[in-house]
């Protein structure tokens, strides 16, 4: 276990290059199953944790500190800061407040878990008295980060009850649209009991925020065991967990003897505490609760954020099943200058066709002039936002609104007691312009892969094939792939030109 031993030998971050740092990257992370997670499970945890669990198999990864600032693209952050850093930043944490004991004492009414919560909120305020210091450089001086007590209150906008909740310092109200950071805080527990005991609660923390924050790149948790915190980061492609270290003393007589240990980890907590928002998993301002945003699509990727004033009205959002892992959607009904659209935010495998790419070849005349593909929506703007987050693409469409879904549709038009052959009439005339739109897409070498009931609407008795997400690009019948639409797409043709340079698309893939 990465825990066992470790803590009284910790030592600073090896510098790039060296043989420590090349030893400490090359090992391979440890994968964690579902059923490790299972077995020790509190008995009290509900289904959806429980599915949560499940959903993680084989999706969690124990690393170090080190290996998981290099993965989130902030080892070289870090090695900046702890050579500039002053150690007066850790000191005088070492007085009866910020021991656990005390804290217990004094508030015996309490439970546990709320003295190593409480006596972490002091070892907070002392971190940020003591980095208020000339000494210290300026980008280190103050967390742009305020915490929030939710021992006994659900964070607003949710029902969650973390201990503490981290947002960020700029006057906007504190909910879970805007977190930052989530803590739950834990007592000790038995040497058999380790991190993966509450995955699913710290998961649903996660959910919550991926739920709220579509343009949220990962979502990290403070989980504190004891005197002991560790962090999990969730990505669209599972999970990691380091230990950050011991951050307080149980007993006034661990003092002397653990202050080295207490101080390295203080340090690796306050490099997360001042990093910049967008280093911390923040892409940009846009949240669930925007009412304006703007767009610029200049470079690759483009920029998306939230704003007083902008052609594009953010008026309501439609309710999207979000899984813990893989690919998602969040889906907004907006008015794009005076036209009613609809915005999609996706989280999608980088190694697939971006969605956008996908309808700019569907709606192009192909090489012979064949025109455009039918009963597709029309698309008014589409790039991508961020290229790679842990092997997922965020990407961005704004598209025509196409109405209600089949099922919802036939539903209502079964309400109006409409004959029975007229009602068949209109299934049958739904079914083949769906089947057209297949076939059309398939002569440009376009297959769809996820046809659904969800994926087909109405509107004004027109059917729209949606959802792309899942198609890819073939060669029509016994042509080989060097003269198919890939073929043209890749050398100009008939296509926009710098149609693979505008998607990032690696062809030889």
């Amino acid at each position: 276990r990465e825990d066992s031993g470790a803590q009284s030998s910790r030592q600073p971050f090896p510098s790039s290059g060296s043989a420590a740092y090349d030893s400490v990257h090359a090992t391979p992370a440890k994968k964690m199953g579902a059923n490790e997670f299972a077995e020790h499970e509190p008995a009290d945890l509900d289904s959806c944790r429980q599915r949560l669990v499940h959903g993680l198999e084989d999706r969690g990864k124990l690393v170090g500190i080190p290996r998981l600032l290099d993965i989130l693209g902030l080892y070289t952050l870090y090695t900046a800061y702890d050579k500039s850093i002053p150690s007066c930043v850790f000191d005088g944490i070492d007085d009866d407040e910020h021991v656990v004991d005390f804290k217990q004492k004094a508030d015996s009414k309490k439970k546990p878990e709320a003295a190593y919560a409480d006596t972490f909120k002091r070892v907070l305020d002392k971190l940020t008295t003591n980095a208020n210091n000339a000494t210290v450089p300026v980008q280190y001086r103050k967390s742009p980060y305020m915490y929030m007590d939710y021992q006994n209150r659900a964070v607003p906008g949710s029902t969650l009850k973390p201990d503490l909740a981290f947002f960020q310092d700029d006057g906007h109200t504190p909910n879970i649209a805007t977190a930052c950071i989530l803590l739950e805080a834990k007592t000790t527990m038995p040497l058999d009991r380790v991190f993966r005991d509450y995955l699913g609660q710290i998961a649903s923390y996660a959910l919550e925020i991926w739920k709220r924050q579509p343009t949220r790149t990962f979502a990290p948790i403070l989980l504190l065991l004891g005197c002991q915190l560790h962090l999990a980061v969730f990505t669209r492609n599972g999970y990691y967990k380091a230990t950050i270290g011991q951050v307080m003393y149980q007993h006034k007589e661990d003092v002397l003897k653990q202050s080295r240990i207490v101080g390295q980890a203080l340090r690796q907590l306050w490099f997360l505490l001042t990093l910049p928002v967008d280093k911390l998993g923040l892409l940009n301002t846009a949240t669930a609760t925007f009412e304006y945003l703007r767009i610029d699509t200049s470079a690759c990727p483009a920029t998306l954020m939230a704003v007083e004033y902008s052609a594009i009205m953010v008026t309501n959002s439609i309710e999207q099943r979000m899984p813990i892992i893989g690919r998602c959607a969040h889906l907004f009904r907006v008015v794009y200058g005076t036209k009613p659209a609809v915005l999609k935010l996706a989280w999608t495998r980088k190694n697939r066709l971006p969605e956008g790419a996908v309808y700019e070849v569907l709606s192009t005349k192909d090489g012979d002039g064949n025109p455009p593909v039918s009963g597709i929506p029309q698309i008014y703007a589409s790039g991508i936002l961020a290229k790679d987050v842990d092997g997922y693409r965020l990407e961005f469409l704004i598209m025509e609104d196409c109405g209600e879904p089949i099922v919802g549709h036939f539903a209502k038009l079964r309400e109006t007691k409409i004959p029975a052959d007229k009602f068949a009439q209109a299934v049958k005339c739904c079914v083949e312009s769906v089947m057209q739109t297949l076939v059309e897409a398939r002569h440009v070498s376009v297959l769809h892969r996820d046809i659904s009931a969800g994926n087909i609407a109405i509107k004004n008795g027109r059917a729209y094939v949606i959802d792309w997400g899942y198609a890819k690009l073939l060669c029509p019948p016994n042509e080989p792939l060097d003269t198919t639409t890939a073929k043209r797409l890749k050398e100009g043709g008939s296509y926009k030109d710098g149609f693979a340079k505008r998607w990032e698309m690696d062809w030889d893939e």
